[in-house]
């Protein structure tokens, strides 16, 4: 036990502010992984396929099955 005459100083248990450059850099290195992720999402996002409207029939556009007209 420390006595009344001399108490140990503890250094702080954060560092402190961060300087401006180190905030920029880390405001700008998160703004580009976020636009990254984003733009990966929106690249690789995939349409959903929809049903054809009635007034589309389809004559002649489908293609054959592979291996559907071969008989034994």
């Amino acid at each position: 036990m420390p006595t009344a005459g001399y108490q140990a100083r503890r250094p702080p248990a954060h560092a402190g502010r961060l300087r401006p450059w180190e905030r920029v850099t880390i405001t700008l290195v998160f703004v580009l992984l976020a636009a990254a992720i984003t733009v990966i999402m929106v690249l690789t996002a995939r349409p959903q396929p929809t049903a054809p409207s009635p007034h589309e029939h389809g004559h002649g556009t489908e293609q054959p099955r592979p291996g559907g007209d071969q008989r034994r």
